[in-house]
């Protein structure tokens, strides 16, 4: 006597191949296609979220200190464009260097938040913040 697995057909067994071994067979590899298929695209939008959110992380870190320095040129030039003119005049003396302050002060407050944090080619890759308080440290002689 010969054993014989009940799920499978005695006559597939013998090499021919029967309707049923043949669909089994597409069965097998439309399955595999499509669980290749999930799978590749499931890594693919997780590899694109882990990297999105890689730049977020630094583009947020990166824009926090660009955003202090601005604020600081905004703070610094409206705090001294404020004073009194004799004020003014004693703690800068030159007239020029009064006016390039009342100058940028004027520039800085025009300019969009957003905008003066961009990168620009402009500036050599500077934003135009980082300009801005370049300005500000060769006025003030910082």
């Amino acid at each position: 006597d010969e054993h014989v697995d009940s799920w499978y057909d005695d006559e597939s067994s013998h090499g021919d191949s029967s309707p049923k071994v043949t669909e089994m067979a597409r069965e097998w590899q439309r399955r595999h296609d499509r669980f290749h298929t999930i799978g590749y695209r499931d890594g693919l939008i997780a590899g694109k979220e882990a990297s999105a959110q890689e730049r977020f992380n630094i583009g947020f870190k990166d824009s926090v200190f660009i955003g202090h320095d601005f604020g600081r040129v905004k703070g610094i030039t409206s705090a001294m464009t404020s004073l009194p003119g004799r004020v003014m005049e004693e703690l800068v003396e030159d007239g020029e260097t009064r006016e390039a302050i009342r100058r940028l002060h004027r520039s800085v407050q025009s300019e969009d938040s957003m905008k003066a944090a961009n990168l620009g080619e402009e500036n050599n890759g500077a934003s135009l913040a980082e300009s801005y308080k370049v300005q500000l440290q060769a006025l003030l002689g910082d």
